[in-house]
């Protein structure tokens, strides 16, 4: 009965705490999923606002945009340029408005107009001279286009908008921030928003001839506070500083402008550290006394210094408030279930499964160190256990047996290594003989095509090891033998494996030397057929040859021949006299060419 207890108790262990697992973690993973999607819809919303602010924000940039390139464009229309650059001006009083009528109105007018008439937020488009004058303006008033008379244009040169214009270079655009303006100053109540963006005027001969204005209405940014958003809250339009430009209460718009110092912080205490947020000009997410804040930047590409803020405020009661409510419970029971399973799962690997193996890895610590004697003990048991005891029984027996395998190959690899070193060595010393060798040597195979070289090789012939290998040895032929000299030496090698003898071959240079030779065969394991020639240079013992020769057969003092050359001269002419008469007496010849050339030779020298 214990041991079929001991059987069971891993299996139902396991099943009891996969049980457990199974049912606390599903809660857990569903109790943070729920966590997550909340989380989700609470992003999506912020996300969902993000979209919308940014939207209206690109539009206002897009028509800022839009009029900065606008602008640029009508300084350079060649009818701008010209009205610019002719001397009408100067001589205005004098031709009173007959220029303007047959130029201005017709050209440069006519374009303004129609610009004009392309954007109704185009309140107003002015010319203005290099010294701040207003030389023509069109005022756009309820669709109605307005030609100011001359005697309403304006000395603008104490504006700022005009000398920040002229400090400009070429192509750049000045963007004002939000202004209230009239064309009275002094009548606040015909004021309405407007933005100045300016850019200078040249001439076509380039030279700086003014500064053309294009007021736009800021009407567009009240109406983005006006447009109905789809969550309660309030939105506001407001400058880099905080305050108020457009809001829903008409009494705090243009706070600032109208000096009533109206601002999100004076309404919002929270919001103190908005404004250091802003200088970065992204998008913000701000939690603050009970409001969930949205700021969304708006600027243009034409000046990176002007900025305004779309700023979207919701309570914090209608910005998903049921996920806040129950963000602490959910935490917890999934804190409770992962916490629960883990402990589960360490007691049952602790106990019931960490202990026995423990066991296991110390037996196999002691066969790692060759003591397969080692044997477990509790391979009696009937459980898994047992079973992975009598498997390491079997492998302890296996690894000694293999041990023993492995003694016996290793010494038979260690010979196998000795005779394989001595072999190396061996041809290292065969090598260091052929490459020191002051003899020259040279394998062929059995095609007579140069294999390998030694260094004597190439210093007796001259050819380097690249330039023979693979190339017949009939290079290194004199052209001094005929082909009957070859084949008696390939016969004599194919009968007796070598042969040996003088003989004369042919430098790099075309010179041609004499060699004494010997060249063998070698066959190898395959039956491959190789031939290994070693020759030396016998120029020198050649030379030495005819010396002795000389010194043999000439006087030293006459340098004529000697009684030793004469007797060998007649005695071949003697010879070659019997050979002629064909009477068969040789051995009576030779006898007798002996006797009568030494007494021919003794009375010739006598003689002379």
């Amino acid at each position: 009965m214990a041991s079929k207890q001991s059987r069971l108790s891993i299996r139902v262990k396991l099943t009891i705490a996969l049980l457990i697992c199974a049912v606390f973690t599903p809660i857990a993973l569903v109790a943070y999923t729920s966590f997550l999607q909340e989380e989700t819809l609470l992003e999506k919303q912020v996300l969902e606002i993000q979209y919308r602010l940014d939207t209206e924000s690109q539009f206002v940039k897009s028509l800022l945009d839009t009029t900065s390139r606008d602008v640029v464009f009508l300084s350079q229309v060649p009818v701008v340029r010209m009205f610019s650059g002719t001397d009408y001006f100067a001589t205005r009083k004098a031709n009173e408005t007959r220029m303007l009528d047959h130029f201005s109105k017709v050209s440069s007018t006519e374009v303004f107009v129609d610009f004009m008439k392309t954007y109704p937020l185009y309140l107003q488009l002015t010319y203005l001279d290099s010294k701040g004058i207003e030389r023509l303006s069109i005022n756009q008033q309820q669709g109605q286009i307005h030609l100011i008379g001359n005697e309403l244009l304006e000395d603008q040169s104490h504006r700022s908008y005009f000398s920040h214009t002229m400090s400009l270079s070429e192509g750049e655009v000045y963007i004002s921030d939000i202004e209230l303006y009239s064309r009275h100053e002094s009548n606040d109540s015909t004021a309405e928003p407007i933005i100045r963006l300016a850019t200078q005027v040249y001439d076509k001969r380039g030279s700086l001839q003014g500064v053309l204005l294009i007021n736009v209405s800021g009407q567009i940014m009240l109406n983005i506070v006006q447009k109905q958003m789809p969550m309660n809250g309030l939105i506001f339009l407001i400058d880099p500083e905080g305050y108020y430009l457009a809001h829903q209460n008409a009494k705090k718009r243009w706070s600032k402008l109208r000096g009533n110092r109206f601002s999100l912080q004076s309404d919002f205490p929270g919001l103190d550290e908005l404004p250091a947020l802003l200088s970065d000009g992204d998008f913000h997410h701000i939690a603050a006394e009970g409001n969930e804040v949205f700021v969304s930047p708006i600027s243009t590409e034409f000046d990176k210094r002007r900025r305004w803020y779309i700023v979207r405020l919701i309570p914090s009661s209608l910005f998903v408030d049921s996920a806040r409510s129950y963000h602490l419970v959910i935490l917890l029971i999934t804190i409770f279930g992962i916490l629960f399973s883990l402990i589960i799962g360490y007691t049952f690997s602790r106990v019931w499964l960490l202990a026995p193996i423990k066991k296991l890895t110390d037996m196999t610590g002691e066969i790692s160190k060759g003591r397969y004697t080692t044997m477990c003990h509790e391979h009696h048991q009937n459980d898994e256990i047992g079973e992975l005891c009598t498997s390491f029984n079997q492998m302890s027996t296996a690894l000694e047996q293999a041990d023993q395998e492995r003694k016996k190959h290793l010494d038979v690899l260690n010979k196998e290594i000795a005779e394989r070193k001595k072999l190396e060595s061996d041809l290292l010393l065969h090598r260091t003989f052929f490459e020191q060798s002051t003899d020259a040597m040279f394998i062929a195979d059995d095609e007579s095509r140069f294999t390998y070289v030694n260094p004597a090789f190439s210093e007796i012939t001259g050819y380097a090891s690249q330039e023979v290998i693979g190339n017949e040895t009939g290079l290194l032929h004199s052209g001094k033998h005929d082909a009957n000299f070859y084949k008696s030496i390939w016969r004599k090698i194919r009968k007796d494996g070598y042969w040996h003898g003088e003989i004369w071959e042919r430098r790099k240079g075309k010179e041609n030397f004499p060699a004494l030779q010997t060249i063998n065969t070698i066959r190898n394991e395959t039956g491959e057929t190789h031939y290994v020639s070693i020759f030396k240079d016998i120029t020198r013992l050649k030379e030495t040859e005819n010396e002795l020769w000389k010194l043999a057969h000439f006087d030293q003092l006459t340098n004529l021949a000697n009684r030793k050359l004469l007797e060998v001269r007649i005695n071949q002419a003697i010879s070659e006299a019997y050979r002629n008469k064909r009477d068969g007496k040789g051995d009576k010849a030779g006898t007798e060419n002996k006797r009568n050339g030494r007494a021919l030779s003794a009375a010739i020298q006598c003689a002379i």
